[in-house]
């Protein structure tokens, strides 16, 4: 199956997920989110990183590892009752964990 763009593009990786009912859509950029809220339930993959920093405060720790020539960025965030993290491929969450303290 050809994805349109380039093989790690948001459009390709958009291309990949058509069709998946767990592939949710991230909010626009920049969009309102709920002050009242818990950031760790605000998150959704395809979060721009920006966002999700914004959400969650920066990241106490990061790091670059290689999946057969794919970049994952990882990002730790470390909260009063929870860690959150979050991988993001390109600069959108791929995936995220949280480990409620």
């Amino acid at each position: 199956m050809a994805a349109a763009g380039a093989p790690n593009s948001p459009s390709a990786i958009a291309a990949a997920n058509a069709g998946n009912p767990s592939a949710a859509i991230a909010p626009a950029p920049g969009a309102a989110v709920d002050p009242d809220a818990d950031p760790a339930k605000q998150l959704v993959k395809g979060m721009r990183q920006q966002d999700v920093q914004t959400l969650l405060g920066a990241p106490m720790r990061e790091s670059d590892t290689d999946h057969d020539g794919i970049t994952v960025h990882s990002e730790v965030f470390e909260r009063k009752d929870a860690s959150v993290m979050a991988d993001f491929m390109n600069g959108l969450l791929l995936k995220y964990t949280v480990s409620v303290h």
